[in-house]
């Protein structure tokens, strides 16, 4: 194929940092003649500090890989090609489809092109940003400039796994800890959702991982002074290892003993005041992410359930989104895929 033909989609090695030069590729995750989505995980890079997911900027037909396992690129160098569905001469034929395909992105609401060059005389439309870099850039949004989103979740099934998981000693489960469990497992299937907007040129970048921010009060005389502890690479936790770190972490941030590495660099944010009996609200979206959740508080009222009233338990997730980063109608799509985890609980007790 010539490098020129429009619809053809070069995937290059992003830096991830201002002192990174190269990355080894360490697995692909796709071969030639597969349909992939946006936001599919294409392979698995190393660098000096880290290994990522380098994930596919748009949908298409997997062309050509330039590397071998144990290969190393430098920063900007082409390492895929992608072939954009309809840009071929006839219609692409059928081939093997990733498992990861089956996972729905939204097109539409995928980033702004970033790390991406599409040849030809126009760039196609809705290119997308293969990764984001590290660190926490661009500026907290007030919420008076958010878009806020609300779902309400049944919370019965997490109360009968909680009280038949309190059963055996030493694991005790709180709501909180179901919901992060459940971000985790979300923000892989909607990664458009796992980015930030930054504001130097890049626009909208995808984060290659899944790192919590939790907003702890370290206030103790009720100031409010908060700090934003982080939870790294949430995704690979199960729900018993999710809250047990959960809540070493809060304890390590009241006493004003954090980690450098529990500090920052947060892709997605939690918060919670339902302990205070606070139902709905809308928090700040840090910086260096694109939304927070805010969990409220559980509350019991009348349901109906096999045509009988009886009394049930439900709590709203409040998700404030930065609107340059992410639309009302992908934080919908994102919320629902969270409450069908959090009422079939059993799905998030094992690392995926």
């Amino acid at each position: 194929m010539s490098p020129s033909r429009p619809g053809r989609i070069q995937v290059l090695l992003p830096r991830l940092s201002e002192a990174m030069q190269e990355g080894a590729l360490l697995s692909w995750r796709v071969r030639p003649g597969d349909l992939v989505q946006v936001g599919q995980v294409l392979a698995e890079i190393e660098t000096d500090k880290a290994t990522f997911d380098l994930v596919a900027p748009h949908a298409g037909l997997v062309e050509e890989l330039r590397l071998q396992p144990g290969d190393k690129a430098a920063v900007g160098e082409v390492v895929c090609v992608l072939t954009a569905p309809g840009a071929l001469g006839e219609p692409p034929r059928p081939g093997r489809i990733a498992p990861e395909a089956a996972t729905f992105v939204e097109p539409s609401a995928a980033p702004a092109a970033a790390l991406v060059q599409v040849p030809g005389p126009a760039p196609l439309p809705d290119a997308r940003a293969a990764t984001a870099p590290r660190g926490s850039e661009g500026a907290a949004v007030p919420p008076h400039h958010s878009t806020w989103v609300t779902i309400s979740v049944d919370v019965e099934p997490m109360l009968e796994l909680r009280g038949r998981w309190e059963r055996a000693p030493g694991k005790p489960l709180q709501l909180g800890d179901f919901v992060a469990r459940a971000c985790a497992v979300a923000l892989r299937r909607h990664p458009h959702v796992n980015a930030c907007f930054l504001g130097d040129g890049r626009g909208v970048v995808l984060h290659p991982r899944v790192h919590l921010g939790v907003v702890v009060s370290v206030d103790e005389r009720g100031g409010g002074r908060t700090v934003l502890a982080t939870l790294r690479d949430a995704d690979r936790l199960g729900l018993a290892d999710t809250g047990a770190r959960l809540r070493a972490l809060a304890e390590r941030a009241r006493a004003r003993a954090l980690r450098t590495d529990e500090e920052g660099e947060a892709t997605f944010a939690l918060a919670s005041l339902g302990g205070q009996g606070v139902e709905q609200w809308g928090p700040s979206v840090p910086a260096g992410t694109a939304a927070i959740l805010a969990i409220g508080a559980a509350r019991e009222l009348p349901v109906v359930r096999a045509g009988q009233v009886v009394v049930g338990h439900e709590m709203k997730l409040t998700l404030s989104c930065d609107p340059r980063a992410l639309a009302g109608a992908s934080a919908a799509t994102f919320l629902s895929s969270l409450r069908q985890l959090l009422e079939a609980p059993l799905l998030l007790v094992d690392p995926a």
